[in-house]
């Protein structure tokens, strides 16, 4: 009788132990399927909210929601040597603040290096192939047109616009000049030579070899240390947006005219009276608020695809660098972050993550 008592009470238990797990299971089946439901509920929620207004600090993949076309963003390869047209143009954009400091400094001679801006008229009318802005040649060389054209450049004062007329041979290579007599528009904006490497480095470099040289060390260093910018901005020419969050779109127009507004004050100008003197309109405005929104769901994208996330640290350490506050300002990160929101946008936190996203591209590009 005791032993068939104690079959009973192990089958009981046996049973209870039984439910209980079956329970157990069963609630925690349903458990992670609401879990789950919940995260795809979140997820959805999120992709058609940001199909309206994206949130500042929020990673969307916008691939996904087929708002956004994605350009290759990694491994790409980046050219940081500069050329030498691009070492002259910095070497003269330093030499505009040196020509009244450099003996003979304001007129052009044979040999110099030179920026200048220039527009041919072909029968009068302003020719668009015959005309740049902040070209660098070295005058004398025949780097541009024709030996009479460099010839004409010789003596004009830095700064000054003349009218140079210039004749073409017969047989010239462009049929639309060839045996015409051009007028050029040109005024010469810097010049270099031997005396202004001598004064820009103070004796330090004694003519214009040794000074590119020095200039072109710098360019390079300059050009690594901004890959980073460099492999963005290639990036998002690339990048295709197919449907902007029209909420966010409206919003940063607002920051972007909120911005030139600070500026106008600053200047003691109306706001139309800004844009207007930097030769901008509401609709260069708007172009510029896309460029920005376009740039914020890049990096929320690529920051998804590749698990990087904005830490307080990082967050603090870019708004400080965009920032620059003056000694005297107040810099804990609730403060800047109250100064970014004022002057700049409303979307500090996606903002900075740019300058991670960055980052990154940069240390994942290749130099050559």
């Amino acid at each position: 009788m005791k032993a068939k008592k104690k079959a009973w009470i192990v089958i009981i238990v046996l049973a209870v132990i039984g439910f209980c797990v079956g329970f157990y299971f069963g609630y925690k089946g349903e458990k992670d399927k609401q879990e789950q439901t919940n995260t795809q509920t979140r997820t959805q929620e999120k992709e058609i909210r940001a199909q309206g207004e994206m949130k500042d600090g929020e990673l969307v993949d916008y691939t996904k929601n087929n708002m956004l076309e994605l350009g290759k963003y990694k491994g790409r390869t980046v050219t940081v040597t500069p050329t030498e047209t691009e070492v002259y143009q910095a070497i003269l954009l330093e030499a505009e603040d040196w020509k009244k400091k450099v003996a003979d400094g304001e007129r052009v001679e044979k040999g110099d290096w030179i920026s200048l801006d220039y527009e041919g008229y072909v029968d009068d009318q302003p020719s668009d192939d015959l005309s740049e802005s902040g070209a660098v040649i070295q005058v004398g060389a025949r780097n541009l047109f024709n030996a009479a054209f460099e010839r004409g450049l010789m003596g004009l004062k830095l700064g000054e616009t003349y009218n140079l007329n210039v004749t073409f041979a017969e047989d010239d290579a462009d049929p639309d000049v060839a045996g015409k007599t051009i007028t050029f528009s040109v005024e010469v904006n810097a010049k270099f030579n031997d005396a202004y490497a001598k004064k820009m480095s103070k004796n330090k470099y004694p003519n214009v070899k040794a000074y590119y040289e020095y200039a072109k060390a710098k360019e390079e260093k300059e050009n690594r240390e901004g890959i980073g910018d460099t492999v963005w901005e290639d990036l998002l020419k690339e990048c295709n947006v197919k449907k902007y969050p029209e909420g966010s779109r409206k919003q940063a127009y607002k920051d972007q005219k909120r911005s030139y507004q600070v500026f106008a004050k600053v200047s003691g100008q109306s706001y139309e009276e800004f844009i207007g003197a930097l030769g901008q309109t509401d609709e260069d405005i708007q172009s510029s608020a896309d460029d920005q929104v376009k740039a914020r769901m890049t990096a929320k994208t690529i920051a998804i695809k590749e698990g990087l996330a904005l830490s307080d640290a990082d967050y603090e350490r870019f708004l400080l660098a965009f920032l620059e506050p003056e000694e005297e300002e107040d810099k804990t990160l609730k403060a800047m972050e109250k100064r970014y929101l004022e002057e700049q946008s409303c979307y500090p936190r996606d903002d900075m993550l740019i300058e991670l996203v960055k980052e990154y591209l940069g240390k994942n590009s290749k130099m050559k």
